[in-house]
């Protein structure tokens, strides 16, 4: 997962693509697109859009992969009732446009040139195609953060390997403390139900973006966890710097920012 941002967000709510008084919340007036298919991506806008944030989700002509993925309405499998999608997908707006075509690429600038935030999770030898590489979005938005999800991080030995739920699970290590763990190394790996690194990967993306937003609104995000009755909870609080304690020591590094994107 990487971030790569540059100063803007104080113009929350001059975007066209939201309007701040439709929606309540810490980030109305922020615009999000998202790109990208699976969990990851859509989690993060999600977790944005609860918060406020106006999404529009791109996705390509043949639809987003998760419409494929069940529970379906009546077990009968339809794209327009998969279980997964609607829920990933609440309370955002959709487009659909094949990036692969210059004319809708062309279609994708016009909206990041009135957008706040990009997310999305297509990998790194995929990005300059379909033009997402992330320094020549930086360099022709300038307002624009642009969060990326990836199996194995945007640079390294292993930026281009393909990754799925099984290979990300098991390369965070989170199998090895899970109840299915084998002590025989020999015998094909096992993964959890659902989609648990996808979603990991999907609120380290949200956590980071908003860590963005507070940097260039000047704000900084202290975190505080919690554990009641065995659960777990993360509460954000964003502070002015100017109220922050005299003692208080942080630091916020977000341009260069990057974690292997899996479950702990």
């Amino acid at each position: 997962m990487s971030i790569g941002q540059d100063r803007g967000l104080a113009r929350f709510g001059k975007s066209p693509l939201a309007d701040p008084t439709k929606s309540r919340g810490p980030l109305a007036g922020c615009a999000i697109v998202e790109c990208g298919q699976g969990v990851a991506a859509s989690f993060a806008a999600r977790l944005l859009a609860g918060l406020g944030a106006e999404v529009i989700k791109i996705e390509p002509p043949e639809g987003d992969l998760i419409r494929r993925r069940g529970p379906f309405r009546g077990d009968i499998p339809d794209p327009e009732n998969s279980g997964l999608f609607l829920w990933l997908n609440a309370n955002k707006r959709g487009i659909t446009l094949d990036l692969h075509s210059f004319g809708d690429r062309a279609k994708l600038y016009r909206l990041l040139g009135d957008a706040d935030v990009l997310i999305h999770n297509v990998a790194p030898a995929q990005r300059a195609p379909t033009g997402l590489a992330s320094a020549e979005l930086c360099a022709a938005f300038p307002q624009l953060i642009v969060a990326t999800v990836s199996a194995y991080g945007d640079s390294g030995p292993r930026a281009n390997y393909r990754a799925y739920e099984l290979n990300a699970f098991h390369s965070s290590g989170a199998a090895s403390v899970s109840p299915l763990t084998s002590p025989y190394p020999e015998l094909p790996p096992l993964r959890l139900f659902g989609n648990p690194a996808e979603f990991e990967g999907g609120l380290h993306a949200a956590m980071v973006t908003l860590a963005g937003t507070a940097a260039t609104a000047g704000l900084v995000l202290w975190s505080v966890t919690t554990t009641p009755l065995g659960g777990a909870g993360l509460l954000i609080v964003t502070v002015p710097v100017e109220e922050l304690p005299p003692t208080t020591e942080f630091g916020l590094a977000i341009s260069e920012a990057s974690a292997l994107y899996c479950a702990l």
